[in-house]
């Protein structure tokens, strides 16, 4: 649980953090290349497991922060305020993000397809 957290000039790099709750929290500088916070396992020939919640971004204030490689299907990031962002490589399937992202991010065709864009 790391709601209402402020997280600072960390390095996350490769942990399991499924389920992880960041709700309201403020994310500066942080390094999550690779982590996995979706729903594990995700794979077109595997169901998801219905025990397996994806981490929540929701309300949360997000500055320079490198997901890259990272696994964020289903995770939510609704009304996230984020700035700088680096998505490269990462796992978006059926991410809830709102639409103001779409064109504002350096996402790749499949991630725009991929992602759950929500309307304000």
């Amino acid at each position: 649980d790391w709601r209402n957290c402020h997280i600072h000039n960390a390095i996350m790099d490769g942990n399991c953090m499924n389920g992880a709750d960041f709700t309201g929290s403020i994310l500066e500088n942080v390094s999550m290349t690779g982590v996995r916070l979706d729903v594990l396992p995700y794979e077109e020939t595997i169901p998801l497991n219905p025990a397996f919640i994806p981490a929540s971004f929701r309300d949360t204030t997000i500055k320079n922060v490198d997901f890259s490689g990272a696994f964020l299907a289903e995770c939510d990031f609704c009304n996230a305020r984020i700035g700088r962002i680096n998505l490269e490589g990462a796992d978006l399937r059926g991410a809830k993000i709102d639409v103001k992202y779409k064109e504002a991010w350096d996402l790749t065709d499949e991630q725009k397809n991929s992602i759950r864009w929500i309307e304000e």
